[in-house]
């Protein structure tokens, strides 16, 4: 996972974007960036001259915007890792409810 120095410094800029809307808009511009480099990635039609396929660089620009909108909120590193093993545990509670789903049905 990301290291808690690297964790520190997106808290820490988080706090120089001017405008409250502006990480909302810089994390659209970066979804669509990933969106572009998936494409790219997977030989799929894309009109995007400038993407490069870099899903890891891309998908890094898009968790750092999260971040800074869960920091700009004041939530701490705590608040992020406990509801982190929330969503965990409730992503592997769907995906094993899915999979008896399936075996059921075969």
């Amino acid at each position: 996972m990301i290291k808690t120095a690297q964790i520190q410094q997106i808290s820490t800029l988080s706090n120089r974007f001017a405008h409250p809307f502006a990480e909302v808009i810089k994390l659209g511009e970066e979804l669509g960036e990933l969106n572009a480099a998936i494409l790219v990635a997977d030989d799929s039609p894309n009109k995007s001259r400038s993407a490069t396929g870099n899903v890891l660089e891309e998908g890094c620009d898009v968790l750092m915007c999260v971040l800074n909108i869960i920091y700009q909120r004041g939530y701490t590193d705590e608040d992020i890792n406990e509801m982190v093993s929330r969503k965990n545990t409730k992503w592997g509670n769907k995906l094993h409810a899915h999979q008896e789903s399936l075996n059921a049905n075969s």
